[in-house]
């Protein structure tokens, strides 16, 4: 797999009490609570998060030396010097993006200047797409800047390595200064393993889709009614409804609503929040079935209520996403 996340805050509920749960909750490391803002109006269409000062959230994943990040972005203000995202071994800053006035985008290896655009004069208050790829190594490390798609800096052969190791392990989202609001929707995270995904995806826009019907299995007990309806929050508080069981192999499947014509499906990501009752260990195995076709992630459970997912690139047939396929997909989870 080479896409290692996406998020459209699409499941952050309609609160910024619900948005700071749901950041807590799917990220290595978020907050302060007061500094993460509000929830917002998406870049398109649903929610987006906005970071006010020292403002932060933090995606984690094994050792790279190449990462490409797109996001969408706009802010109050283009301050000179400003973070907007951090690609980190740990908690050196490898390669840094910050705003300069004038609407214009700088690179740096920690502290280090890497380059500067000129002419892009990006405005407050408008969203942009910014994609940034860079490779980490203390001779040939490279990056690449776009946005909207069009590639605004680079260099190769340079010195992109901050820490002893050119390794990523970490990207964070950071706002720096007082007074400027970031925000940011539409986010992926991917390297450059495989065979798809490994590269610039170019503007992507990220759907929430809902469940909105029992799938063809639900051995799982409900609290009054239906089970898609106990599950149906779109957000983590409401844990008032939910459905429930303690036997091995129950499972319970739900379809979704549909998706519509949004062209080229780079990957899917189900969210599932769960707890355990029970004492000792309890594996939850998030699925989806196509065409009798099985894809599973095991999922180990706490006591506290968590956000567990499962991101696919294909179908559970190995093939490309597509509208009607994933349609055609029910998902859900097995008590292992």
């Amino acid at each position: 797999m080479t896409l290692i996340h996406i998020e459209g805050f699409e499941a952050s509920g309609d609160t910024t009490t619900t948005l700071r749960d749901y950041m807590r909750k799917s990220y290595a490391s978020s907050g302060p609570d007061a500094r993460i803002g509000t929830l917002a109006a998406g870049r398109v269409v649903g929610n987006s998060v906005y970071l006010g000062q020292h403002g932060f959230f933090m995606s984690k994943f094994t050792n790279k030396q190449t990462v490409t990040i797109g996001f969408g972005f706009k802010t109050n203000d283009w301050t000179n010097n400003n973070m907007v995202v951090m690609f980190r071994d740990e908690v050196a800053r490898q390669i840094v993006l910050e705003t300069v006035t004038g609407g214009e985008l700088k690179v740096l290896r920690n502290v280090t200047t890497l380059g500067t655009t000129t002419g892009l004069g990006c405005v407050t208050n408008t969203w942009y797409y910014i994609e940034l790829q860079a490779t980490i190594d203390d001779t040939t490390g490279s990056f690449e800047l776009r946005v909207n798609e069009v590639n605004k800096l680079s260099a190769s052969g340079i010195d992109t390595q901050e820490s002893s190791s050119p390794t990523l392990n970490n990207v964070l989202f950071y706002n720096d200064f007082s007074g400027a609001n970031h925000y940011y929707d539409d986010i992926y995270i991917l390297d450059d393993a495989g065979a798809i995904n490994n590269d610039f995806l170019g503007i992507m826009q990220i759907i929430g889709l809902y469940v909105d019907g029992n799938g063809a299995v639900n051995d799982f007990t409900s609290t009054g009614g239906a089970n898609y309806l106990d599950v149906d929050d779109g957000y983590i508080l409401d844990t008032a409804t939910y459905v429930e069981s303690s036997v091995s192999t129950n499972k319970d499947m739900y379809t979704f609503g549909a998706l519509g014509d949004y062209g080229h499906i780079a990957g899917v990501l189900l969210n599932v929040d769960a707890l355990k009752t029970d004492a000792g260990n309890v594996t939850l195995n998030l699925f989806a079935t196509l065409d009798a076709v099985n894809a599973e992630t095991p999922k180990s459970m706490t006591a506290s209520w968590g956000a567990h997912q499962m991101l696919m690139e294909t179908d559970p047939n190995s093939v490309a996403w597509t509208s009607i396929n994933l349609d055609a997909t029910q998902f859900g989870f097995e008590i292992d």
